[in-house]
């Protein structure tokens, strides 16, 4: 009966803070946060790669992109910050267009709470 009673009190307490712990969701964050008070100092055809990697660091992923018929294909460096509380998510995306070694201009996003699950309406 003993050992009845102490596992029953045992499967109540991982119970209790299984219950507890799963209403607490941490918060989860990937990515650096771009330093977009840096774009100012980039000069289209001036800066080059070096002095972008410089400034904002390794971009997390790179692309390409043809913008327009008339314009030749750009490549593209994103830096991305992605965090989530579990009820709702941020996204900070910055995009920078490069023509060839030279800086072309860049594209900024921030979002506030855009994301939400949809039990949280």
């Amino acid at each position: 009966m003993r050992l009845a009673f102490v596992n029953g009190a045992i499967v109540a307490s991982v119970a209790a803070i299984l219950l507890t712990v799963s209403g607490c969701a941490p918060t989860v964050a990937y990515g650096v946060k771009p330093q977009t008070d840096r774009l100012s100092q980039f000069v289209p055809g001036q800066t080059k790669a070096a002095d972008i990697l410089l400034s904002l660091g390794e971009p997390r992923g790179k692309g390409a992109a043809h913008p327009s018929p008339g314009l030749p294909p750009r490549e593209i460096w994103f830096y991305e910050y992605v965090r989530s509380d579990g009820k709702t998510a941020n996204l900070d995306l910055l995009l920078v267009f490069m023509n060839g070694d030279s800086y072309d201009g860049h594209l900024w996003f921030s979002s506030v709470d855009t994301f939400k699950k949809s039990y949280n309406k």
